[in-house]
């Protein structure tokens, strides 16, 4: 936490949510300058050392590269911030989102100081008054089937907010029942895009 602090302030980044695991972190910024990779580097590398340091060790910590995508719209963002706060609670470490104390969202919700992460600019993706803003992220992290958000469904939002997109509309579509219509709508792109992305996995490719 201190080094990703120490990073988001030398880099300029604007932190919007965040979620460390016991094997991985979830980061959503908003940069400024194109630095993505160099602070990425300066934060896994500092990390591997200070790990490799206390355990004595050597090697390489992290398995691969970190995987990154750019958030396009405020559907997007919003299944993010769901996603995100989600993790503890689905990987069993946590019974809510707030009973876990390392992810941004007890500072999204006033429970804790806001140190790292940008609690204005992260809630007004969800309303522009703050106070609103609050509630409504509270409403889209804490129910099964949480509302609509600005017009965005948003248990449709945050599955499409995972990192395997071909997995993420095979389950919207099948598990949730989704149609191609409203997953191409929601991804601003073709129904011909997302049947092709589900044929893609039927095939294994």
């Amino acid at each position: 936490m201190r080094l990703l602090g120490k990073i988001v302030l030398a880099r300029r980044w604007r932190c919007l949510t965040y979620c460390l695991m016991g094997n991985h972190y979830h980061l959503v910024v908003q940069l400024r300058e194109p630095n993505l990779s160099v602070g990425m580097q300066e934060l896994n590398g500092a990390y591997a050392r200070w790990f490799n340091d206390r355990h004595g060790r050597v090697g390489h910590l992290f398995e691969s590269r970190y995987w990154s995508k750019t958030v396009r719209h405020e559907a997007h963002m919003i299944g993010l911030a769901r996603y995100v706060a989600l993790n503890p609670v689905r990987a069993g470490v946590a019974p809510t989102p707030a009973q876990w104390r390392w992810s941004a969202h007890r500072a999204l919700i006033g429970a804790d100081p806001a140190w790292i992460v940008d609690v204005a600019a992260t809630l007004s993706h969800f309303d522009e008054d703050p106070v609103r803003g609050r509630a409504r992220y509270v409403d889209a992290v804490s129910g099964v089937e949480p509302p609509r958000i600005h017009g965005v469904d948003v248990l449709l939002a945050e599955t499409m907010a995972w990192p395997e997109r071909g997995r993420a509309v095979v389950r919207a579509h099948r598990e949730l029942g989704y149609s191609v219509a409203q997953i191409a709508e929601l991804l601003r792109c073709t129904d011909r895009t997302v049947r092709n992305w589900l044929a893609r996995v039927e095939k294994g490719v």
